[in-house]
């Protein structure tokens, strides 16, 4: 039985992790043969990989061929830029280190663009919660709480502001409230209203491709 990450086994519920076990696995072990244990990995999202797994893997990586990238330009990290370029329909993608980083990144290219310091974010958004008001103390914005904090931001959340909004921070899944997500109708009916206001979203690449409806279709392009 594989590992669960914290996220999935949140997502899941209790009961259906207890019940279903293997078919919530998150990721597949370093060459799809690494032996997986019976534990729920409560320390992070990623994939639980001893330190003899994670040598296995880069041994791999090492002796594939694979071009090596230089400070992020070129080799793996170029590919993957592209692939999420093209899957979200955009001109070029950039890889950022931590998701934070990409947040605060994305709110400060739209509030300049828009000549706006003011930008909408869900009441527990991690800029507030967890990054200390980040975006006050370095960026001097102001971030909108918009919806309600026990469930996911929806077009008539989007609707009830009055103030205008540089953009708006959309984070999948909600983790402060049980990883939430809203569903595929939700999220295409709030893209619509931002786009009638000229605001652009602003989601986690990781977050909109767990959630797409079919392979390969994705729903805030």
């Amino acid at each position: 039985m594989n590992s669960i990450t914290r996220r999935a086994f949140v997502q899941a519920g209790v009961a259906a992790t207890l019940a279903s076990g293997a078919s919530l696995a998150g990721a597949e072990r370093a060459q799809g043969q690494i032996a997986a244990s019976p534990q729920i990995d409560f320390t992070g999202d990623g994939i639980p990989l001893s330190a003899a797994e994670y040598a296995q893997l880069l041994a791999r990586l090492t002796t594939s061929g694979t071009e090596l990238d230089e400070y992020s330009r070129g080799g793996p990290v170029a590919a993957l830029e592209h692939q999420f370029a093209t899957l979200l329909g955009k001109e070029a993608a950039v890889f950022m280190p931590s998701g934070i980083m990409a947040q605060l990144a994305a709110v400060r290219v739209w509030t300049e663009r828009a000549r706006l310091p003011r930008f909408g974010m869900h009441p527990t958004s991690h800029l507030a919660n967890h990054e200390e008001e980040a975006h006050v103390a370095l960026l001097r914005l102001h971030g909108v709480p918009v919806g309600d904090r026990l469930r996911p931001i929806v077009a008539a959340d989007l609707e009830s502001v009055r103030q205008d909004l540089a953009c708006l921070i959309v984070e999948l899944p909600l983790r402060e409230s049980g990883a939430q997500l809203p569903t595929w109708d939700e999220l295409e009916a709030l893209k619509t209203v931002a786009r009638e206001r000229g605001m652009p979203l602003a989601p986690p690449a990781a977050g909109v491709v767990r959630h797409r409806r079919q392979p390969g279709e994705l729903p805030l392009r």
